[in-house]
């Protein structure tokens, strides 16, 4: 079968504004239909979302569902360039499975291990689209300390641990032509929607 290019077209949005497609779970509506210069000219941020997306389901041996719904929408989508968000998920829900109880194991192995199957699985999407020529990730955003209870405590530092050994891997491995934009998120609770998504 035939699968047509996906357009999406927001109301009232001025034709100079070219849309520039974010993929990624939920953490993608953050920053939906926000404009952002991109080289001197203004782009729509038009979100594309894959509810559940973890890093790990990018790899195409993923037999997840959300991986099957990923490959669906790149497929329906020309786009020379587009933004990623991927991550969150990972290591909130905590990387490394049983080596984490307790909070006090370190799972920065298992957290380099899936940032490099991430990067690999991106590059490998690129090559594999028609029209796809470069991937923007974004990084993961810092965990919101958000409780004075001590096992919540330690929990919350286990992730902000997790995710700044996340994001560190990302800015080692991204090569073309897959691209980290690295800039650095506040840890403001004003920053924060709920306890998870950014506002």
């Amino acid at each position: 079968y035939s699968v047509e290019p996906l357009w999406i077209s927001p109301p009232n949005v001025e034709s100079s504004r070219r849309p520039i497609f974010l993929v990624g779970d939920s953490h993608v509506l953050s920053l939906a239909w926000q404009t952002v210069s991109i080289q001197g000219g203004l782009r729509l941020i038009v979100p594309l979302v894959v509810t559940g997306l973890k890093a790990r389901h990018v790899r195409r041996e993923s037999r997840f569902f959300t991986s099957t719904c990923l490959r669906s929408l790149l497929q329906r989508m020309s786009a020379p360039t587009i933004l990623f968000s991927a991550g969150e998920i990972d290591c909130r829900e905590g990387i490394g499975g049983p080596l984490l109880q307790g909070y006090t194991t370190s799972c920065h192995d298992h957290v380099r291990n899936t940032v490099h199957e991430f990067v690999d699985a991106l590059s490998e999407l690129v090559n594999e689209s028609k029209t796809l020529r470069q991937v923007l990730v974004l990084p993961v955003a810092p965990h919101r300390p958000r409780s004075k209870t001590k096992g919540r405590v330690l929990a919350h530092a286990s992730r902000r641990e997790t995710v700044g050994v996340w994001n560190s891997e990302l800015r080692r491995l991204c090569r073309p032509p897959v691209f980290f934009l690295d800039y650095q998120i506040d840890n403001n609770r004003m920053l924060y929607a709920d306890s998870t998504h950014l506002n």
